[in-house]
């Protein structure tokens, strides 16, 4: 039982090792998106 809970500890721990790195990524990428969809909508309503 603690041999298969260990596994399965790990396992979640590296795909929430993956999803940190993802989430890192994205929140580098958000203030960009966010300004080229400010920058979007100001250019289509002048």
């Amino acid at each position: 039982m603690g041999c298969q809970s260990t596994r399965l500890y790990l396992f979640f721990e590296a795909i929430s090792r993956k999803c940190l790195k993802t989430f890192e990524i994205f929140n580098k990428l958000l203030p960009w998106m966010m300004l080229f969809l400010i920058f979007d909508a100001a250019f289509f309503t002048s």
